[in-house]
């Protein structure tokens, strides 16, 4: 099990609910892709041009990654989510009530599972 699914089951107990969401392909085949993809062009999808396209590599996303626990939600294609929340190509947050009060740094390099997890351990002591 990843370390992001380590700190779900931990803090869902405490009523805490993670959700993924999926945004604008990070490195897509027709656009800005990773060398390392190209060797697996399974994981390297063209980039989505409909609500359809994006819902399926979401859900391959998903199966590839035995990503199970936690809800996905995928976002529209108008990026809405992205753009309100400046989520690409990462990032975590925390929401309570409809506000953030936590907002991790941009990753792959500031995604920062520990630090969320030190944030939701204080949150729920105070």
């Amino acid at each position: 099990m990843d370390r992001i699914h380590q700190v779900w089951r931990k803090y869902q107990k405490n009523g805490v609910d993670f959700w993924s969401v999926y945004i604008d392909e990070a490195h897509p085949k027709d656009g800005w892709h990773l060398d390392v993809n190209a060797l697996d062009a399974d994981n390297c999808p063209m980039r989505p041009r409909t609500m359809g396209q994006r819902i399926a590599v979401a859900q391959t996303f998903v199966a590839k990654t035995k990503h199970n626990g936690f809800p996905v939600l995928v976002d529209t294609m108008e990026n809405k989510v992205n753009l309100a929340f400046g989520a690409w190509p990462e990032r975590l947050y925390v929401l309570n009530k409809g506000k953030v009060v936590y907002q991790g740094g941009p990753g792959p390099f500031q995604y920062d599972i520990d630090e969320l997890e030190q944030f939701l351990e204080n949150a729920l002591r105070g």
